[in-house]
């Protein structure tokens, strides 16, 4: 499928790469299939402390993505997005729950 693909410094990889990552069970965030996905948080269970994963590019090498939610791209030095993808995921992370009952970082 597509190519022909190449790392640094022009990148260009396999779209098939989420989906190798979903069958892998590994999660991952930053580039997504659909906006209802780029909208999703990604949230992990790391021996049983919730992790929210936060990613981005500073750019990409063809110019801008075709879809603007297909890839998270982070506006160096203004990381503003960055931060309100992190605040977002941690508000996914911690819920609506009493806050007795909140895990370690969440207030």
């Amino acid at each position: 499928m597509g190519g022909p693909y190449r790392g640094y410094p022009s990148f260009a990889v396999q779209p098939e790469i989420i989906g190798a990552l979903d069958a892998a069970g590994i999660a991952h965030t930053g580039t997504y299939r659909t906006e209802a996905d780029s909208l999703r948080p990604t949230i992990v269970d790391a021996g049983g402390v919730r992790v929210g994963l936060v990613a981005a590019t500073y750019g990409l090498n063809r110019g801008p993505a075709e879809h603007g939610w297909s890839v998270d791209v982070a506006g160096v030095p203004d990381v503003s997005g960055m931060l309100t993808a992190a605040a977002r995921v941690r508000a996914a992370a911690c819920g609506s729950k009493p806050s007795s009952a909140l895990p370690s970082g969440c207030s």
